[in-house]
């Protein structure tokens, strides 16, 4: 499945597009894992409509890229969750 966006599109503005063209072939399913070369992203909940309870966000860094700069750049987002930086790719997680 392609999926297109402008270039201003972030990654969850592509992963909601995604799961709206999900929920209209095949229905509303309690979790889903949409996979690229460089990145994926995981969400779960009884009801993906209405909310999601349980969000993974993994993706490749650059190179040189620290877990505190990871850190900083989350804690201006406001947005509470987990990261784990290993072998030079970041997983995020959103309870």
């Amino acid at each position: 499945m392609f999926i297109g966006g402008k270039s201003t599109s972030t990654i969850l503005d592509i992963f909601s597009i995604g799961l709206k063209t999900v929920f209209k072939e095949l229905g509303t399913p309690s979790e889903v894992l949409f996979e690229t070369k460089c990145a994926e992203i995981f969400a779960q909940s009884p009801d993906l409509t209405k909310q999601i309870a349980l969000m993974h966000i993994k993706f490749d860094v650059k190179e040189g890229t620290t877990l505190e700069a990871l850190e900083a750049e989350m804690k201006e987002t406001k947005i509470g969750c987990l990261l784990k930086l290993e072998e030079g790719r970041c997983q995020i997680t959103v309870p």
